[in-house]
C-alpha cells in the first residue's frame, strides 16, 4: 500500500487509546511511524522536534485543552501546514467543531471503537 504519510503524532491522555491507535496503525500500514504524547506540552515538543506528517489531537486533554493546543501548533511556522485531525469520544458541541475548523483543524473525527473503524479512518484520512 503506497502512502505518503511517514510519521503520525497522536496527542491523547488515554493510554488505552495509545495502544489501540498504534496497534491499528501498525496493522493498517507498518511503515508509518507513530509518535505518542499524553499532553499538549509533550505533543507540541514532539511536533517541533520530529515534524510529523499528520497529527491526531484529542480535544479533551487535561491542562491545555485540545483547541488551545491546536492554536499553539498552528501558530508555529514550521507546523502551520501539518494536517491536524481533532477527535473525541465524548459529546461535543457544534460550536467546538466550528471553532476547531476555523482554527485550522483539517477535520473533526469521532474516535473509532474497533480496529475496523480505525482502518476506515486511516484509509480516508491519511492516504
Amino acid at each position: 500500500m503506497k502512502c505518503s504519510v511517514k510519521t503520525i503524532l497522536l496527542i491523547d491522555d488515554d493510554s488505552d487509546e495509545h495502544q489501540l491507535f498504534t496497534d491499528a496503525l501498525g496493522k493498517y500500514n507498518s511503515t508509518i511511524t507513530c509518535l505518542t504524547a499524553y499532553s499538549c506540552s509533550e505533543g507540541y515538543y514532539l511536533a517541533q522536534e520530529k515534524k510529523p506528517d499528520v497529527i491526531f489531537l484529542d480535544v479533551n486533554l487535561p491542562g491545555t485543552h485540545g483547541l488551545a493546543c491546536l492554536r499553539k501548533i498552528k501558530k508555529t511556522h514550521s507546523l502551520q501546514n501539518t494536517p491536524i485531525y481533532i477527535y473525541s469520544a465524548g459529546a461535543v458541541t457544534n460550536k467546538d467543531i466550528i471553532t476547531a475548523l476555523e482554527e485550522g483543524a483539517k477535520k473533526w473525527l469521532k474516535k473509532p471503537y474497533s480496529l475496523e473503524d480505525y482502518d476506515k479512518m486511516f484509509a480516508t484520512q491519511i492516504n
